[in-house]
């Protein structure tokens, strides 16, 4: 073939595209509204799936912010035996595993530090990390400018640089070009330290832990002694990067091993503990995962519901176009370019909803980030770039050709003359017409249902968990870090800057009590400690008992509202000069005394020979500590005035809103010690809140798909009904002519609309039970098989779907018979 044939053929092509595309923008513009119902209903489905996609891509498909992320590493101690899933590494046992793997090319630590930043307006406590030098490199990340830390810049003496991440450095310090060589100066009173500043990392590398739901303002160089360090201690987040050809089951098994040998080697210490190791995506995602795919396939059904009604709608469109497409047949057209001419017209349609569908994601990933709760922090990159881009203007297309390539070969089934005998007939719609329009409704009543059912599930599993009791009134408490300068407080004098911390605070107006503990319920901060109980000892295959351990002043069970069980809480008498008490809370009661009354015995936390043992004086009831799905822990409580150095968290109850009296509770902190300030401020109330946000989240936007699902689908029948009104216009006049009354002609068409969603509701209890499996992890006390649910959803979507055909049967009712027999 000459390539001048090629090139006409190519001219021709064009050139019909261009004339279907005209042709099809005339008929959308002769009737507008039949434009603007295809192009409203497809983009809220392409909308929706493109805003999801985005928070999928962002989350999970996006590649991580380092050089080859798929051989990262995450590393976590675990030991089943003492109930422990996921812990730090302590610096000895990180630097056996460094020495002694066979798996990795290197490893990096990352820990929590919490230094004063000051100069830059009032003294500020910053959640800040300290790294081991090496671990930018393992990472395989540069700065955006200056330099990342040098070898020895985690040696004690040379560990005043620090690393800026870039929305500190834009936000606190005006994006400064020439940052590098100046400083920061952190600590308090004659402990300010000047850090010199060496760089500036990339805008999209801002947390420094998997775990971490809010970017580090800095990175410090981590200065440990590991010859004096604690085997016991554990503190340091490990990452690691794999060899060429390694996997994570291989890495697996070597620290399994070190493991083994470090048990032999330190039994004390490392009995029951082994290494745990995670792919780093998998624990940036951590439970995200299971919810997004739920909501990605929420989306996906949302859009075969649009596109269900944009079959309907095109069905409808042809059948009225019969006449035209018979004639145009006749005079020569074939059943491919027939087939052509709809098909442009239906990806235009579609092009056309996916325009407005991307509009409408870019206003729907502004509402997903402001709703989304603090564990999915990393939503906040989210965008719209080429590749979920790539994706709407396939589902566009594909969505154009399906659902206009049914309509097109239904209206060509019929012969040329069978349509030009029909002349101005609008009864002619064939059976086959009207039943795949109504298997189209009912498909679309099924996907709703499935959806609902979702929907359904989720509000009573949300619903159940917010019934749940946290253990004490969440209401008007603030809690706040107090971390007393040692340089001016040193450790006997702690107990009375305490003393005068909590009168001062309680001097404020509006303030009803002020209390100290070592961590706030809900803040997943507790401190797990084994103990021994008096007169017990272990079995060989028994655990050994372990439990929360929290220190709290005297009113600190009064003030919160924890209930006493029996015995009591603490009191001025129990001081440093009096014997040590523990209150315990029911959980533990119940699990290690089972039908004995544990107060007046005695517990042991550490070594029982070199520790003191301590009378259980008290038992409180539960706690909720870090999840309100989970049931509470063992739980036990010692006087901070016999331990204030475990206690730097203040709690205070107001009689107002917490936040209008932060400002005056500043001042009274200032007034003990100018160069700290409070941090990690919050409200319980806003604890409580974020403990709940994942489950709401995910509820709030599967009711809103469901319901979007689920006014798709009744206009779907609506339609559907409407249109068959509107063909059986001469039918329903030749019945009510020969005596038929409205009563009967109302059921008929009602009818239809029940036949519709009983097929529909059939179809969509058999998809919802087979999927809302996949749903389990999601739900709490509530079964993925809810019968409750189950009844309730189909009984509902059924009503609502006879109400949808009500409106064309009451019409049908109006029909004027004689009118309607002239009119054929």
């Amino acid at each position: 073939m000459q390539p001048s044939s090629i090139l006409d053929r190519m001219g021709i092509a064009i050139e019909t595209i261009f004339k279907d595309l005209r042709y099809a923008l005339r008929m959308l513009a002769n009737k507008p509204s039949f434009g603007v119902v295809a192009v409203l209903t497809l983009a809220i489905g392409i909308g929706a799936n493109t805003a999801i996609f985005s928070v999928v891509n962002s989350l999970l498909l996006h590649p991580l912010p380092f050089d080859k992320p798929d051989r990262l590493v995450w590393l976590w101690g675990t030991n089943p035996k003492n109930g422990i899933k996921e812990e730090y590494a302590s610096p000895p046992d990180f630097l056996d595993w460094k020495s002694q793997n066979q798996t990795f090319e290197d490893m990096a630590t990352v820990g929590g530090a919490l230094p004063t930043l000051t100069g830059l307006g009032e003294p500020e406590r910053v959640l800040a990390a300290y790294v081991s030098s090496n671990f930018f490199s393992v990472l395989g990340v540069r700065p955006e400018l200056g330099r990342t830390f040098l070898p020895d810049d985690d040696q004690p003496g040379k560990d005043h640089v620090l690393v800026l991440a870039n929305w500190f450095w834009k936000t606190r310090l005006a994006a400064d070009p020439k940052i590098v060589g100046k400083t920061l100066t952190l600590g308090a009173g004659p402990g300010l330290t000047a850090y010199s500043i060496i760089g500036v990392m990339p805008s999209d590398f801002q947390n420094a832990r998997p775990d971490d739901y809010k970017p580090v303002p800095f990175w410090m160089p981590h200065a440990i002694d590991y010859n004096n360090a604690d085997r016991r201690r554990d503190s340091l987040g490990v990452f690691a990067r794999l060899k060429t050809g390694a996997s994570v089951a291989h890495a697996q098994e070597d620290l399994n091993l070190i493991a083994s040998r470090l048990e032999q080697q330190y039994p004390d210490t490392n009995t029951g503990w082994r290494t745990k190791v995670i792919p780093l995506r998998e624990r940036f995602v951590g439970d995200l995962g299971p919810a997004l795919l739920v909501l990605m396939g929420a989306v996906c059904f949302l859009l075969l519901i649009a596109c269900a009604n944009l079959a309907n709608l095109m069905l409808a469109r042809t059948a009225d176009r019969r006449r035209e497409i018979a004639i145009r047949a006749a005079l020569g057209a074939g059943r491919g370019r027939l087939i052509q001419r709809t098909l442009t017209e239906s990806v235009l349609l579609s092009v056309m909803g996916g325009g407005l569908g991307v509009v409408l994601a870019i206003w729907g990933i502004r509402l997903l980030v402001r709703l989304s709760p603090r564990d999915l922090a990393r939503i906040s990159n989210t965008r719209i770039d080429l590749k979920v881009l790539g994706f709407t203007l396939s589902i566009c297309i594909i969505t154009g050709l399906i659902f206009g390539l049914l309509p097109a070969r239904q209206a060509l089934k019929r012969s040329i003359l069978g349509h030009l005998k029909e002349g101005g007939r609008t009864s002619g719609e064939g059976t086959l017409s009207r039943r795949t329009r109504d298997l189209l409704a009912a498909a679309e009543i099924a996907l709703a249902l499935a959806l609902l059912v979702g929907a359904g599930l989720m509000i009573r599993s949300f619903t159940r968990l917010q019934k749940v009791d946290p253990g004490f009134r969440t209401d008007n408490l603030l809690t706040a870090m107090v971390l007393l300068s040692p340089t001016k407080f040193p450790r006997g004098q702690v107990d009375q800057a305490c003393i005068k911390l909590l009168e001062d605070v309680k001097s404020v107006p509006g303030v009803l009590g002020a209390e100290i503990v070592s961590s706030p319920p809900l803040s997943g901060e507790a401190n797990y400690e084994a103990f021994t109980i008096e007169g017990r000892s272990l079995q060989p295959d028994e655990k050994q008992p372990d439990a929360e351990n929290y220190t709290a002043s005297v009113g600190y069970f009064q003030m919160m509202g924890i209930p006493l069980m029996g015995g009591r809480t603490f009191n001025q008498f129990d001081s440093n000069q009096s014997p040590p008490v523990v209150v315990i809370n029911r959980t533990l009661a119940e699990q290690y005394f089972h039908e004995q009354d544990p107060v007046g015995k005695r517990i042991n936390l550490g070594d029982p020979k070199a520790s003191p043992w301590l009378t259980i004086v008290g038992i409180v009831g539960d706690v909720k500590s870090e999840s309100m799905s989970v049931p509470a822990y063992a739980q036990l409580y010692t006087a901070n005035a016999q331990d204030p150095q475990r206690a730097p968290f203040l709690v205070v109850r107001t009689a107002k809103d917490p936040m209008s009296l932060l400002p005056a509770i500043k001042q009274q902190w200032w007034g003990m010690d100018k160069d700290q300030s409070l941090w990690a401020v919050n409200t319980l109330e806003g604890m409580h809140s974020a403990l709940t946000a994942q489950p709401r989240f995910n509820t709030v936007l599967l009711v809103i798909f469901a319901a979007v699902a689920v006014i798709l689908a009744l206009v779907g029948v609506f339609g559907v009904v409407s249109y068959s009104v509107a063909q059986r216009t001469h039918e329903i006049g030749v019945r009510m002519a020969l005596g038929a009354d409205k009563k009967s002609v109302l059921k008929m068409v009602l009818l239809q609309g029940a036949s519709v969603a009983i097929i529909g509701i059939a179809i969509g209890l058999g998809i919802a039970f087979a999927l809302t499996r996949l749903m389990t992890s999601l739900l709490f006390t509530v079964k993925a098989t809810d019968p409750v649910t189950f009844a309730a959803v189909p009984l509902l979507l059924a009503a609502v779907t006879i109400l949808a055909s009500y409106i064309p049967a009451r019409r049908a009712t109006r029909v004027d018979p004689m009118v309607a027999l002239r009119e054929e």
